[in-house]
């Protein structure tokens, strides 16, 4: 199996699991968990320079405010 394969498995037998379980929500390698007025947000991003033998990546953890996301959603509609 080569680090590719080990990191795809990583993430379909462990980490998808373990976010569901904890009742994050997920689309492609994004997981978040609403907590009121703000979302818990957990991202993965893979590097360009990786490749089928060799993978580095990073898992990006942050909190989001609801009332900020919402203002911000309003303006862009307006332009």
């Amino acid at each position: 199996m080569n680090a590719k394969e080990k990191q795809l498995e990583f993430i379909k037998s462990y980490l998808k699991p373990t976010l569901k379980n904890l009742e994050y929500k997920t689309s492609g390698q994004t997981w978040w968990k609403d907590k009121g007025d703000f979302y818990t947000l957990i991202n993965l991003q893979n590097f360009s320079w990786n490749t089928k033998d060799r993978v580095n990546f990073l898992l990006q953890y942050s909190n989001s405010s609801k009332i900020r996301n919402e203002r911000c959603y309003q303006k862009a509609s307006n332009i």
